[in-house]
């Protein structure tokens, strides 16, 4: 254990290809403030091997009101610079839903939500 610490920190390329968890989608939550922050982390990822990243902003009903046209609409910018600098990698969207009485009432009323592929929360 003691030897792997000692290590160098660097992604093996043939085994990191995807990223399920980051705050990358600009002023929604504690993560990047700007769109430009987003693409300094995000050709970091793509430059350890990264091939995909999913990124989850929270929605918390007391504190992170996020809703997801909200969401989608700030993916959508940000896909669309990274289109426009050239950086090859998928960027997709679900959420990081605080577990409230709003997503049970969400969840009781069948509201869609933002998930990992269909249905995975």
């Amino acid at each position: 254990m003691i030897s792997f610490i000692k290590k160098s920190v660097s992604a093996p390329k043939d085994i990191l290809l995807a990223d399920m968890h980051s705050h990358l989608l600009a002023g929604l939550d504690d993560g990047v403030k700007s769109h430009e922050e987003a693409v300094e982390i995000i050709i970091k990822f793509r430059d350890l091997g990264y091939k995909k990243l999913i990124t989850t902003p929270h929605i918390m009903s007391d504190y992170y009101r996020n809703e997801p046209e909200q969401i989608k609409r700030t993916l959508h910018e940000l896909n669309d610079i990274l289109a426009a600098k050239g950086i090859g990698i998928i960027v997709e969207a679900a959420a990081e839903y605080y577990l409230d009485e709003e997503l049970i009432k969400k969840l009781a009323t069948h509201e869609p939500l933002l998930t990992l592929g269909d249905r995975y929360l």
